[in-house]
């Protein structure tokens, strides 16, 4: 660096001098042992709908350079224009050109509601966002700014397969700033994304090798305070062949505030439920009477434990109605023969939440559900598979539309489950929306464990550049109209499948076939299989090899053979099998102890009247068997939520400032407020606006505050109140009146936030 400190002496323009020695000051301050890349590359958001004036920045619709131009004037639909570069004006058709906005320009955003779905009265609403999400971060950091509790985020791989655009144009692997462009795009979003969070708040990004070492690092010097997790993620088990392996898998990158417990520990999975009640060896109350005490159980859940009784008090039934619809359950089995619980009185309360009541016959009995654990940093289940029944499938047969490499449903319930599972009115965000996975999987999280999570989705309306595109181009169908976007992304895959899975049933009326697997499980009893093996006899199994034959072919460990004994249990295996028939009533006795999870039993002899005396004697000795299976729900059944639509538009702010836009930003009041009850909408001669079912009010008039004071005191659901008003004075005069509400002063607000927004 001395040497570049020489250099920058001899500079003799004063300015530039010291403006490039401040540059090497924050270079020597901020770039630490990391990454290094090229952050100050340019980049502009394309305004279709802007008008093309003097002053404007624009580039031409269709050409790849992006070249952009200052328009100088504009005369009879003729843009007289210059580069920065070059002095030589250019012309241009207005309608060949479209408004750009460089990021760091001052915006004044507004969001345009396009359509909404109202399924469940009174619940919390979700918005998807049509729009670049580099200025819609900048406009939800002015309405969620600490609020979010979890970002999950998909952005673009970089596989150097041009699948993803900077500034309009798409990047390829022969793109020489390649990397660079990535992560300067990434540093931009993720350093907004940082503010949105709450405390607690999680970041979780989806990525794959091509970038992963380099976000790691950016991430490691943007989230110094943050612990970051790297969890692989199994998506394509059939393997996407590279040069020298199969690549299945990508990772989620988890980072969380460095001394907070943030994440929820799940069930194990693939564990079956198993009976509170003790079966088997050493399980009656005379073996451990501190065991056998009554649980409680009302509505269909556990909500306390009782004393453990005198040892001359028998309870009448295993089930006893006590009042107020609460039941005292005992463990007591089928026979009426006075067992124990798995658990002491001291340490039940532990276990309660896991505690399943199930309906039977002959009364309710009692399950333990699989131990919660921390999730695990490696995820490999059928349903994460991509390209799968809920991956492209799922999204194919919501939207009768094919889409590219969407998430598999489940990879990102699984990823933000544990996140939100304690939080039941936390705030998602996915700025890279895609397909709206992201909502789906949050609401789903919804119908299984109740709450009002909302979902904020951000995405472009990019529409398909080898196929659509270029068609709608050649038929003179230009960007920017609405025939154009009606075929991107937002419109046809996002917003459809949305709106379709609260509903059940597609654009054309047609139900939404197939089913969800909600993650829980429900315990069912099932049927043990107990079959003959009559193409064999005791004699013949006499010899120890043949034994171990069988027992091999039967998935069993041959090790565990003996050649003395009638039978083969193991209380490790699943199967048994009685060798000797004749030892039948001796096998039963020990079924009765150790048989309680056996779910095949093989008999040696043929099939006939001795075969099934004996299936009796075994059936008769065994409790019965129950298993955990997967809980579903028909895609037809929709799902319980609210869902509005935005489109991201931009104001001007003299016509803010002159109260002309009220209308353009009730939008951002009601998202900032909770987006509770139906979006309202308005006009200028209203004194003030108190919407039905909606968590904010505005004084329109500031002479009529006494009477808007007075329609508040009859609310209590207000939250947030907002103010216009010339005055500062008046606005703190009048907000001294509202006490635990969030007071705003319109329009002053909203425009000292985005001038300095840069």
């Amino acid at each position: 660096m001395a040497i570049i400190d020489q250099l920058v002496d001899e500079v003799t323009n004063k300015d530039l001098r010291t403006h490039i020695k401040k540059e090497l000051k924050d270079l020597r301050d901020n770039k630490k042992f990391g990454l290094v890349f090229e952050e100050h590359l340019p980049e502009h958001v394309l305004l279709y709908n802007s008008k093309i004036k003097k002053g404007t920045n624009v580039v031409q619709k269709e050409n790849q350079n992006n070249e952009v131009y200052k328009v100088n004037k504009v005369e009879k639909d003729i843009a007289y224009c210059i580069t920065s570069s070059e002095q030589e004006e250019k012309l241009f058709p207005v309608e060949e050109l479209t408004a750009i906005k460089h990021f760091g320009e001052p915006i004044y955003p507004t969001i345009i509601p396009i359509d909404y779905v109202e399924k469940v009265k009174g619940k919390p609403y979700n918005a998807i966002i049509e729009a670049d999400n580099f200025h819609a971060l900048h406009m939800l950091e002015y309405l969620y700014s600490g609020k979010i509790d979890c970002i999950y985020i998909d952005p673009p791989y970089n596989t150097g397969a041009r699948d993803w655009k900077y500034n309009n144009n798409y990047v390829d692997e022969n793109d020489s700033y390649k990397h660079s462009k990535w992560l300067s795009f990434m540093k931009k979003r993720l350093l907004i994304a940082k503010r949105l969070l709450t405390l607690e708040g999680t970041l979780i990004i989806a990525i794959d090798h091509h970038e992963m070492a380099h976000l790691v690092c950016l991430l490691e010097e943007l989230f110094p305070e943050y612990d970051l997790t790297i969890v692989t993620v199994v998506h394509n088990p059939r393997g996407n062949v590279t040069k020298n392996f199969s690549q299945v898998h990508e990772y989620a990158i988890y980072l969380t505030p460095k001394g907070i417990s943030t994440i929820s520990r799940i069930s194990v999975e693939n564990v079956s439920p198993r009976k509170l009640r003790r079966w088997g060896h050493n399980s009656t109350r005379e073996a451990r009477r501190s065991m056998f005490y009554p649980i409680y159980v009302n509505d269909g859940k556990v909500t306390r434990f009782g004393e453990t009784p005198l040892d001359d008090y028998h309870p009448v039934s295993r089930n006893i109605v006590v009042g107020n619809g609460e039941i005292e359950i005992w463990p007591i089995d089928q026979n009426g023969v006075e067992r124990r619980w798995n658990y002491s009185r001291d340490s039940i309360g532990n276990h309660l939440e896991r505690i399943i009541p199930l309906p039977k016959d002959d009364g309710i009995d009692l399950f333990l559900s699989a131990e919660l654990s921390p999730p695990k940093t490696f995820m490999a289940r059928p349903e994460l598979d991509a390209g799968g029944a809920y991956g492209s499938t799922l999204v194919e047969t919501i939207t009768q539309k094919k889409f590219p490499y969407p998430k598999s449903l489940y990879s990102i319930l699984k990823c933000i489950e544990p996140v939100v599972l304690s939080k039941p009115d936390a705030i998602v965000l996915d700025f890279f929306a895609g397909s709206g996975t992201t909502f789906h999987a949050l609401s789903l999280i919804n119908q299984v464990h109740g709450g009002n999570r909302q979902c904020i989705l951000v995405t472009n309306n990019e529409v398909h550049p080898e196929n659509t595109a270029k068609q709608l181009i050649a038929n003179g169908i230009n960007r920017g109209t609405a025939e154009f976007e009606k075929h991107g992304i937002c419109q046809t895959i996002t917003y459809p499948r949305c709106r379709n899975v609260i509903n059940g049933y597609r654009e054309d009326g047609t139900e939404i076939p197939g089913e969800l697997i909600t993650g829980r499980k429900k315990v069912q009893e099932v049927n043990r299989v107990i079959r003959s093996l009559g193409f064999t006899t005791k004699e013949q199994l006499s010899k120890i090899n043949l034994r171990k034959q069988l027992v091999a072919m039967l998935g069993l460990t041959q090790s565990k053979v003996k050649m003395d004994s009638d039978w083969y249990i193991e209380s490790d295996e699943t199967t048994s099998i009685l060798f000797n028939p004749d030892k039948a009533d001796e096998y039963c006795s020990i079924l009765f102890e150790q048989g309680e999870n056996l779910e095949n039993i093989y008999i040696v002899m043929p099939e006939g009247k001795a075969f099934k005396a004996v299936k009796e004697k075994v059936i008769e000795s065994l409790p019965p068997l129950y298993r955990d299976v997967d809980e579903k729900i028909p895609l037809a059944k929709g799902l319980e939520e609210n869902l509005q639509y935005f489109k991201l538009g931009f104001l001007d702010p003299v016509n803010v400032e002159l109260g002309r836009e009220f209308s353009s930003l009730l939008p951002f009041l009601w998202m900032m407020s909770g987006m509770k009850g139906t979006l309202p909408t308005t006009n200028l001669s209203d004194k003030y606006c108190i919407p039905d079912g909606c968590s904010f009010a505005v004084l329109i008039e500031e002479v009529y505050f006494k009477e808007f004071l007075e329609e508040l005191q009859k609310k209590k659901d207000i939250n947030y109140v907002f103010l216009i008003t010339d005055s500062e004075e008046a606005f703190f005069t009048m907000k001294q009146e509202f006490s635990h509400k969030k007071v705003i002063h319109l329009y002053k607000h909203y425009l000292d936030n985005f001038c300095i927004n840069i």
